[in-house]
């Protein structure tokens, strides 16, 4: 099977949930609308292909979830448009379940990209730690407040964002001439 989910198939389309199941969502564990979105992925299943994702958790950002997944493959654009549309959200997006905040940050605010990590030891004992990202335009201020929340909780880590924005139409220099310097400053 394609998609491994934290709940029994069974309890899922049945709606009527073994005592396991149950623990899971009333501990939170599983949130009550994940419910929904778990059943459509079972549903879509067959749409992935030969990628195998298995579920971890999901967020709600704005008008768009985010999965955190471990994914084998690629995950088709199709499923995720038809994922969107049983859903009701604008998008959905699939990051790895991963602890290297480089790839959590470039999944999460692609089409940005990380360009550099700053890291500031404070002198009380904390350590912050900003990103810098790069792109044609700013990043979405949902993924940007959900990358945050994903790196204080799944990484322990409180982490800021400086965008800087690409500078379109930069004109690359040709190399100098170095033999008029050469000539300037004797042998």
């Amino acid at each position: 099977m394609p998609v491994g989910i934290p709940l029994d198939r069974v309890c899922l389309r049945s709606g009527v949930y073994c005592s396991v199941c149950e623990r899971k969502i009333s501990e939170g564990r599983i949130e009550e609308w994940e419910i929904e979105l778990l059943k459509a992925l079972v549903d879509l299943e067959p749409s992935l292909g030969s990628t195998i994702l298995d579920y971890v958790k999901a967020y709600r950002a704005g008008n768009a979830i985010v999965i955190v997944a471990n994914v084998r493959g690629s995950v088709p654009v199709a499923f995720k448009e038809r994922l969107a549309r049983r859903l009701g959200v604008s998008d959905v997006v699939i990051v790895s379940n991963t602890s290297d905040i480089v790839r959590l940050a470039e999944e999460l605010l692609y089409p940005l990209r990380v360009t550099g990590i700053d890291r500031s030891y404070l002198p009380d004992g904390t350590v912050e730690t900003i990103l810098r990202v790069e792109g044609d335009e700013p990043p979405r201020a949902w993924a940007v407040e959900l990358f945050k929340e994903l790196a204080r909780r799944r990484l322990g880590t409180e982490v800021k964002i400086r965008y800087v924005p690409r500078r379109a139409g930069m004109v690359l220099v040709e190399k100098p001439d170095l033999s008029k310097v050469d000539r300037l400053l004797g042998p």
